[in-house]
């Protein structure tokens, strides 16, 4: 298979083009008519074909849904109110679960974009990267300063188990980053360097 570069997202504008008429007038009004990048962390997408992005220094997650000519948010308010989100997954029913670094849990969100439950307070310290394993109904989130990862019941949110410890032996971690479901899990292990 080929890959070539098609474009890049940069601003809110790739999902919803301004209108002429939205230009002049965020022009006259001095009102921001598009919403650039900070700091973008995790990038996933739904089977809508939305693309979802988390950024730390926007505090949430921006949704942009070109098919309908929209832009979005996911953690800006209320009770799913995000601080610095970092890894997401989207599961096969297209639920969207965001880490956040400072509130140490992982908030879950509806196709529609409301708030459902946050999943690991008390147990996280440091959330940043996620994977779901659909077949096993299992939420993996790699903890970087717990040096492991921390496995939930998707169904439930409940703690199945923590999986690691911080060292180089096989089996430990030191500053985990990322994980990945296929037939195994697959962990990058940062300062280990593997």
């Amino acid at each position: 298979t080929r890959i070539r570069w098609l474009e890049h997202i940069a601003n809110s504008s790739w999902a919803h083009p301004p209108s002429k008429l939205g230009l002049l007038l965020a022009k006259l009004s001095g009102g921001q008519q598009t919403f650039t990048f900070k700091k973008p962390y995790s990038v996933a997408t739904d089977q809508a074909g939305r693309v979802f992005v988390s950024d730390t220094g926007w505090g949430g997650v921006l949704v942009f849904d070109r098919e309908n000519d929209s832009f979005g948010w996911r953690g800006d308010k209320g009770q799913g109110a995000l601080n610095k989100p970092s890894g997401i997954a989207i599961g096969a029913d297209d639920h969207l679960y965001v880490a956040d670094i400072l509130l140490q849990r992982v908030h879950e969100f509806g196709p529609a974009g409301e708030f459902i439950r946050t999943i690991g307070a008390g147990v996280l310290v440091q959330p940043v990267g996620m994977a779901i394993d659909e077949e096993r109904r299992r939420l993996w989130v790699v903890d970087t300063r717990l040096h492991g990862l921390a496995v939930f019941d998707l169904d439930t949110g409940a703690h199945v188990r923590t999986v690691g410890k911080r060292g180089s032996d096989d089996g430990n971690f030191n500053f985990p980053t990322n994980v990945a479901i296929g037939a195994e899990v697959y962990v990058t292990d940062t300062m280990n360097f593997r």
